[in-house]
Order: structure tokens, then C-alpha cells, then sequence
């Protein structure tokens, strides 16, 4: 089903800028000249839409700081059309790749259908599927101030001897911009002798860190953690009805699932962490909540409060053939009190009031022919 809505349903901050709806077809050049749709927006956003490989590294570059539009414009914004989209000769062999010490925007929305310039959302993450080819990393995000945004993309079979193997935001000193993760699937992403697999996602000074409704599945670190990491240094950190499963570490006494780590206030709800080896949830450090979360092993320092935790197996409908949606006989759905968001990982609308299921997908209950009460 397509539905007609914008990006600026999962961001907030788009509301503010992307608000035209005319596109008009541009050329984008870089390193390589490449046709790219560019929005007919005011000045102070731009949106690019992309098809290929080499035209997502081209928009990349082309508001990177040193890019043709690098400060130019207050909201910068990628639209990621269905295709498979692999590192390699598009990348120079490493991550696709953004960085900016502008005080600027970004955002990358995938899952559209149709064609640039007038692609249609879909809320549909396995359309828009960045591979990091067995060979590289596969997106790499640095932003010294500008908040930016992920979301409704695939991201998987990266592999790199650093770290992180699949989303990478905010790694290195200076970074300190905010960040969201919104209704991603990640996986299959493995870091040797590095300490992230899926992805390492982090905030600076007074920033937001919000991760919700990402499936992190299948990813693994020799040395740290599986999954990855989210670490809020200094603003508030949210963690919100994420599935992270069958994450897995080599070094003894780590982590196979996901660490969290906060200076301000933290909270982890409405997750489910089953299935990782070692442990499924690490809490480095900070005054970190927890409430309505599934967890298989809880590892770390003590929460600062939790809430209607359990520790129970989520009955996936077929997690060996990678449907983690639960199953009709589920005790995990309509098991939260707590509603957050507005889409589950595959475009349900969270119900306004009442009860939602725990993990990245909601209104489950009938998908395998069995109510579960």
C-alpha cells in the first residue's frame, strides 16, 4: 500500500522546512556529473532524490562540508528511492559517507516508490537497501552541530575491521549534533576485531539521541557488541520499540545485543532484546530507565528505575527465515501501557490510546491465524 505522506511524519524538524511539494530535475556535480532531483523548496532547504549508488554518494558529497551546497541551506534532506544501493566503486571502498561541521540538517528517508523527481512513500524499509558488500562499512554519518536523521532503510552486510560495520553516527570527537534512528532494519553487519556491529549512534552537549522502531538483527562484533551502541553524551537519550535479535559477540563477558550509555537521563521502552549472546542489554552508565522491555540477559550497572520489565521468549512467527513480527500466542502483545511514535516497522499506526505490543512491530496479532487473547 502507498501512502501520501511526507517525510516530516517521522521528523519533526522537516515540518519546519520541507514544505513544497513541486520537484524539479537538476544536475548535481561533484566528483562525477549525475542527474539528481532537487526540490523547488525555499531557500533554506533542499531536498535531492536519488536511484543509484553513485548518485546517493554524489548528494552526499554535495552538502559534505567542501559539497556545492555545504552551508547553503538550513535543512538538507535525501530521498532514497527502491533499489539496491552497494558500496565500492561508488564509494572509493569505503562507507557511503556524510560529514559537516555546518550548522545544518540532514536527514536520508528511504522506502520510496516511483521515480525521482516525484517518488512516493511507502513506509516500507526493504525497498531502499544500502549493502556494504561483504567489503566496507556501510554509512558513515559525522555532524559537528546540524541534528541528523535515518530512516526507512535497509542496512546491512557490511564488514569492516573498525568500527561500526552498519550505521555509524557521531564517532569521532567533535561530533556532537543530535540524532534519530527511526524504523530501520539492520543487519548481518560484522565488525572483526572491532567493538560494533550493527551501528554506534551518539549525541553531543545538550543534543537529543532517539532510536526507535529499528529491527537489529543478525550482527556481530569480535570484540564488543553485536549490535552496537547508543550513547547520549548529554542530552536526553530515548530507545523506543526496537526488536534487537540474534546479535552475537566473540570476546567473553561482552555483549551481543546493545549498549546504552547516558550523561543526562535515558530511557529504554518497549523493546525487545532476546536471542544475543552473553546479554541482550548493557547499561554503561547514566540514570537510565527501564519499562515494558522484553530482555533476555540484563547486563551493565542497575537501572535507575523499571517498569513492567519482562524476560520471557517473544514467539516470532518465523525468526529463522527472518520474521520477527510476533505470533498470534505472544505474551508481548498489548503488553505496554506506553505509546511512542507514530508508525511500527511496517507503516501500522500505533492505536492512540489503550495498549501496544513490544518490539518494532505492531497490530501482529492476526499474522499467523491465531488470536492472542
Amino acid at each position: 500500500m502507498r501512502y501520501s505522506i511526507k517525510p516530516a511524519t517521522y521528523f519533526d524538524v522537516v515540518v519546519r522546512y520541507v514544505k513544497a511539494t513541486l520537484f524539479l530535475a537538476v544536475a548535481v556535480a561533484v566528483a562525477v556529473a549525475v542527474a539528481v532531483a532537487v526540490a523547488a523548496t525555499p531557500a533554506f532547504a533542499i531536498t535531492l532524490c536519488v536511484t543509484n549508488a553513485t548518485q546517493l554518494q554524489t548528494a552526499l558529497d554535495s552538502i559534505s562540508d567542501g559539497g556545492i551546497y555545504s552551508g547553503i541551506y538550513a535543512s538538507n534532506t535525501i530521498l532514497v528511492v527502491k533499489g539496491l544501493y552497494k558500496t565500492g566503486a561508488a564509494t572509493q571502498n569505503t562507507a557511503f559517507h556524510y560529514s559537516s561541521t555546518m550548522n545544518q540538517t540532514f536527514y536520508i528517508f528511504g522506502g520510496y516508490r516511483g521515480a525521482c523527481p516525484n517518488p512516493i512513500a511507502s513506509f516500507d524499509p526493504t525497498l531502499s537497501v544500502l549493502d556494504g558488500n561483504h567489503a566496507q562499512p556501510v554509512l558513515e554519518i559525522d555532524s559537528a552541530i546540524g541534528t541528523v536523521g535515518v530512516s526507512q532503510l535497509t542496512i546491512q552486510n557490511g564488514q569492516t575491521g573498525g568500527d561500526p560495520a552498519g550505521l555509524s553516527i557521531n564517532r569521532h570527537i567533535g561530533d556532537n549534533s543530535g540524532a534519530s534512528v527511526f524504523n530501520n532494519i539492520i543487519q548481518n553487519n560484522i565488525s572483526t576485531n572491532g567493538l560494533f556491529g550493527g551501528l554506534f549512534v551518539a549525541s553531543g552537549g545538550t543534543a537529543l539521541l532517539h532510536v526507535q522502531g529499528n529491527l537489529i538483527a543478525n550482527n556481530h562484533a569480535d570484540n564488543g557488541y553485536g549490535a552496537g551502541a547508543v550513547v547520549g553524551n548529554g542530552g536526553q537519550m530515548g530507545v523506543y520499540a526496537n526488536t534487537v535479535t540474534g546479535n552475537t559477540v566473540t570476546m567473553a563477558g561482552k555483549t551481543g545485543g546493545l549498549t546504552c550509555s547516558s550523561t543526562g537521563v535515558g530511557s529504554v521502552l518497549n523493546n525487545i532484546f532476546w536471542n544475543n549472546s552473553n546479554a541482550g542489554l548493557d547499561l554503561d552508565a547514566g540514570r537510565i530507565s527501564l519499562a515494558y522491555n522484553d530482555i533476555g540477559t540484563l547486563a551493565g550497572v542497575a537501572p535507575f528505575a523499571t517498569t513492567g520489565d519482562v524476560s520471557v521468549a517473544p514467539k516470532f512467527v518465523d525468526a529463522a527465515n527472518g520474521n520477527y513480527r510476533l505470533a498470534g500466542n505472544s505474551s508481548l502483545l498489548a503488553a505496554s501501557d506506553l505509546i511512542e511514535g507514530n508508525f511500527d516497522l511496517d507503516g501500522n499506526p500505533y492505536p492512540a490510546h489503550g495498549k501496544v505490543d513490544i518490539g518494532a512491530y505492531e497490530e501482529t496479532i492476526f499474522i499467523d491465524g491465531f488470536d492472542g487473547g
